[in-house]
């Protein structure tokens, strides 16, 4: 938990809160489904959104977490 925690600030830190599966669990290096799991909950805890990109990818957007332009 505690390596998902880490990549998840970081993430939305270096992503300006846009956050994928793959990206989470590649960084974190942990299982998909745990990755997925967390990912859900925290996108719920901090009311994200799960949006597309051009390309058909899912990423989910922290709003209230991103520090920059609003």
């Amino acid at each position: 938990m505690q390596r998902l925690d880490e990549a998840f600030y970081q993430l939305l830190e270096s992503e300006n809160g846009h956050i994928t599966l793959i990206q989470l669990a590649t960084t974190a290096r942990v299982d998909a489904e745990v990755t997925r799991a967390y990912l859900e909950h925290q996108a719920k805890a901090f009311d994200a959104t799960l949006e597309v990109d051009a390309d058909g990818d899912f990423f989910y957007r922290f709003p209230k977490l991103h520090q920059g332009n609003q």
